[in-house]
């Protein structure tokens, strides 16, 4: 292992640390690791709490088709007018690019039904986007 005087200029700032600093770093870190976890699951909580069915996503309960892990949909490129099932619900609407993306990540099956303007009824995903 290299002695500190060999270490690139870089790692000054670093070398220069306590152990204190470094322990308090740290602590910081993980309280904010530690916050954001509380907060993206609080909501779940508290449903559970009251008995209730817990929210996926925002918009009043609407549960939400991305998954935790999953890349941020793409952005709407077009006009978003699909709209997709999932248990009796509707979803979206999105576009022809965002619905790709779901089925991709697997938050959505080909076989999924979507309904867009001038569909007389619901068909599913790859019917309508050819897939």
């Amino acid at each position: 292992m290299p002695s500190p005087s060999e270490l690139p200029a870089y790692y000054a700032p670093v070398l220069a640390l306590t152990g204190r600093e470094i322990v308090a770093y740290a602590s910081i870190a993980l309280a904010v690791i530690g916050l954001a976890l509380f907060f993206k699951y609080l909501p779940r909580w508290v449903a559970k709490s009251q008995g209730k069915k817990p929210a996926k996503g925002p918009g009043g309960g609407t549960p939400s088709p991305v998954g935790a892990g999953m890349p941020d949909l793409p952005p709407a490129v077009g006009e978003a007018n699909i709209l997709l099932l999932r248990e009796g619900q509707q979803l979206g609407p999105y576009t022809a690019d965002q619905v790709r993306h779901l089925v991709a990540y697997g938050q959505f099956d080909i076989n999924a039904l979507c309904w867009q303007p001038g569909q007389a009824d619901w068909k599913p995903i790859r019917e309508v986007l050819g897939g």
